[in-house]
């Protein structure tokens, strides 16, 4: 939790915490990447924002929680003056995947990991 919270200030990031009522309902967790010279071989040249973690607990999923921390963070992405907001998720999170992509979100790279 320490090296997050370190990483959160050292890249200009912010937690952000959802409620319903008086109860919390979820987080988002993103930090602020600037890309250049060999990097952006790889990936874009640019400032972006990444969602690290979102997580919205059970009795509050279908609620709208999660839109409402990705569109906050995303207006902070956008106040901050990054071009593009990126997120990763488990290839087998079928929920997570349809609900990036009904967020405008698109498939950019498909990770491999094989237990040795």
């Amino acid at each position: 939790m320490q090296a997050r919270l370190e990483s959160v200030e050292e890249r200009d990031g912010k937690i952000l915490i959802g409620y319903a009522g008086d109860t919390p309902a979820g987080y988002v967790v993103a930090t602020i990447e600037e890309t250049g010279g060999i990097d952006s071989l790889n990936k874009f040249s640019t400032r972006r924002g990444s969602i690290d973690a979102l997580f919205v607990y059970d009795e509050f999923r279908g609620k709208g929680v999660s839109s409402a921390l990705i569109n906050t963070i995303e207006d902070f992405f956008r106040e901050s003056g990054c071009q593009y907001s990126e997120v990763a998720c488990l290839a087998s999170n079928d929920i997570a995947h349809e609900f990036y992509l009904k967020k405008g979100y698109q498939e950019r790279y498909i990770n491999f990991l094989k237990e040795l």
